[in-house]
């Protein structure tokens, strides 16, 4: 692998980190506030916990399970 393949893959592993945690975070405030998990992703948008549901690298997709409080980013089907 060369330089700027090495440097993009790291960006892009940087980029799904912090916006993860970003969501993560926004879970934990939301469930603790409304003592319970919101039913989507749209919630925390709709409630102001989160500006925007942050978008995932090409290629994947955000999967977040209400049962669990799980959100992960997964490659697309």
């Amino acid at each position: 692998m060369d330089y700027l393949a090495a440097q993009g893959q790291a960006k892009r592993t940087s980029q799904k980190v912090v916006d993860l945690a970003q969501v993560q975070q926004a879970l934990k405030l939301y469930e603790a506030a409304e003592d319970r998990r919101p039913a989507d992703l749209a919630e925390l948008v709709k409630a102001g916990y989160l500006a925007a549901i942050p978008q995932p690298p090409p290629g994947q997709v955000l999967r977040y399970d209400p049962a669990t409080g799980e959100v992960r980013i997964v490659r697309a089907p």
